[in-house]
């Protein structure tokens, strides 16, 4: 799986393929509706856009009586994407138009996706899941030193991992989740520069040991009473190995408001989620919020 945070050349190919199969509205779905979009040349067409409605409208009355029949459209190239959040698709224009002459127009598109221009979920969402293996048995943790990393080594495979939207968890640069899984607190030992580790914040129910010098989150324990206490919270992603459980769930969604996520675009945030295979929540899954729900009934004792 790519860890690119954009669609890639070929998902930028399949987008404007709708255009050369002659189904533009399934095209500009992926279109945003503040488009910045540049088609190059001197044709009638040509132009910069700022917005999806008036890029179609005029696509529609300055190309409508142009042609006798249907125009092909084809894709030459694709520069950017990957990486970058614009891209350049070419793409070659063959008709007939009214007065009899060949067109044969070739035009250079700078656009934006709604895809492209949506902020990284988080890597390892960004282009789909990649499943687990169900029989995968650990694997070692490193932070991001170049030299003498902290290594945390797991001696089982994860459970509950999931994107988490909550502002206390470790996630990469210009991702909005983190993807946060559970193992035994006894499955896990730190076996190098335990004492580059640091908690974040005492105070916290999940004391988080980061590293001092690049600030990455090793793992995550919890000391005081808790339903969670004895699972330790970690990063899979921080793992050279194949095979760890693929994210199950979206937890604290509507969390990444808080930290300054335009709530206006929230939506489609849950989209891709969804599109994605993720169930959106704005806690934790049902089966970890039934778990405390038994523990703190049988605190109570409503349960024995």
């Amino acid at each position: 799986m790519s860890s690119s945070p954009y669609p890639t050349k070929a998902r930028i190919r399949e987008i404007f393929a709708h255009l050369a199969a002659g189904d533009p509205v399934a095209f500009y779905a992926h279109v945003a509706d503040d488009v910045d979009w540049t088609i190059m040349g001197s044709h009638a067409l040509s132009g910069h856009y700022t917005d999806k409605a008036t890029l179609t409208s005029k696509a529609t009355s300055r190309t409508g009586g142009l042609f006798e029949g249907p125009v092909k459209m084809r894709i030459v190239s694709v520069i950017g994407g990957e990486v970058e959040e614009w891209a350049v698709v070419e793409m070659a224009l063959d008709g007939i138009c009214k007065n009899d002459l060949i067109c044969v127009d070739k035009q250079k598109k700078a656009e934006q996706s709604k895809e492209a221009r949506m902020v990284s979920l988080h890597p390892l969402l960004d282009n789909g899941i990649t499943k687990g293996d169900p029989n995968f048995s650990g694997g070692t943790l490193y932070c991001k030193c170049a030299t003498d990393p902290v290594a945390v080594t797991l001696s089982s495979n994860v459970a509950h991992n999931h994107a988490c939207g909550c502002s206390k968890c470790w996630k990469p640069s210009g991702a909005l989740f983190s993807i946060v899984g559970v193992v035994p607190r006894d499955n896990l030992s730190v076996t190098a520069n335990e004492s580059k580790l640091s908690v974040v914040d005492p105070k916290a129910a999940i004391q988080r040991h980061a590293c001092t010098s690049c600030g990455t989150h090793l793992y995550g324990r919890i000391e005081v009473d808790h339903a969670f206490k004895g699972l330790d919270f970690v990063h899979v992603e921080l793992s050279p190995q194949k095979g760890w459980q693929e994210p199950q769930f979206a937890a604290f969604v509507s969390s990444i408001i808080e930290q300054g996520f335009d709530p206006k675009n929230i939506a489609q945030v849950r989209d891709k989620l969804h599109q994605i295979g993720l169930e959106t929540y704005d806690c934790l899954s049902p089966p970890l919020m039934d778990l405390i729900a038994a523990y703190t009934a049988k605190k109570t004792g409503a349960l024995k």
